[in-house]
């Protein structure tokens, strides 16, 4: 039984192992229980879902009241999975609509609650500045996310993991351990859901999955800036700001290589695009590991 205990506890299964195991295995739970259509368009909350079991098993029970940002994030991951499920539940084109006002109420209120307190410590530039670049980095960031969102869910899926696994290497280097293993919690999460949105009759990701997806890498990056807003921090995360917009590249790049046609032709370009997005993931890797290890920024 200990030793039960100790492989479920071990960091390796906590931060990868145990969200990719529900990022894969609840969508089809949904599936049953929801019934086809319904468990498909709601699968997406299996990411972040994945990433509240991750960070409970590393947490512990979140409190209640939560002291801290970090204790928050439970149950604003909650939020977002439950804001996703009701999206999900829409036809198209009210969730098109209903997908700002959830981002804003999930996202904007999210960030203002964990920062809590600590706003009244800002000069009001200062205040001014931290706010309006995060909300220009999250409406970039989701509003990008949105395009394509019923059309190549896959593909949003994969710019999201890459954006979350930059996350993770840069938050480390940053100076906050927890929030990087968040990152990778969120990537493993949404990877084990990579794969029902390439099946036929297959998962979505639509607007359910800008707000589950997407709502929780913002969260992440929020928790990262407010509690380590370095000029390193701030640097890394607008250069992976670029990875959402990958999809131009490499669509031209795909049709320039003639990818695309046949049987192979949909994974062919999704490879190509993982391996643009990777580019501007490894320049701000890159970057927060030559700082972080004292070299001149």
């Amino acid at each position: 039984m200990t030793d039960l205990f100790s492989l479920v506890e071990h960091p390796l299964a906590v931060t990868l192992i145990w969200p990719f195991a529900l990022g894969l295995l609840l969508p089809p739970v949904l599936r049953w229980l929801a019934g086809g259509a319904t468990g498909w368009r709601i699968a997406v909350v299996a990411v972040p879902l994945g990433l509240l079991a991750g960070l409970v098993l590393m947490l512990g029970r979140p409190a209640l009241p939560p002291p801290s940002s970090t204790q928050k994030l439970p149950y604003l991951l909650t939020a977002a999975a439950a804001a996703a499920a009701m999206l999900g539940l829409l036809n198209p084109r009210p969730a098109r609509i209903a997908a700002i006002p959830a981002a804003l109420l999930v996202v904007g209120g999210g960030t203002l609650w964990m920062a809590g307190a600590r706003l009244g410590r800002y000069e009001t530039v200062d205040l001014v500045l931290l706010l309006g670049g995060l909300g220009l980095g999250f409406a970039a960031l989701l509003g990008r996310l949105s395009q394509k969102a019923e059309a190549d869910g896959a593909g949003r899926q994969l710019l999201v993991i890459l954006a979350a696994l930059g996350l993770g290497f840069v938050a480390i280097n940053g100076g906050s351990a927890s929030v990087g293993q968040a990152g990778f919690m969120a990537a493993a999460a949404g990877a084990g859901f990579l794969p029902w949105l390439l099946l036929p009759g297959r998962a979505a990701f639509g607007q359910a999955g800008v707000v589950a997806a997407g709502g929780s890498l913002a969260l992440l990056a929020a928790h990262l800036v407010l509690s380590r807003p370095s000029g390193l921090v701030v640097a890394c995360l607008a250069i992976l700001l670029l990875v959402p917009f990958a999809d131009g590249p490499a669509a031209r790049l795909s049709n320039r290589l003639g990818i695309g046609q046949g049987r192979f032709g949909k994974p062919a370009r999704l490879v190509v695009l993982g391996l643009v997005a990777a580019v501007p993931t490894a320049i701000a890797v890159a970057i927060a590991i030559l700082v972080g290890a004292g070299l001149p920024s």
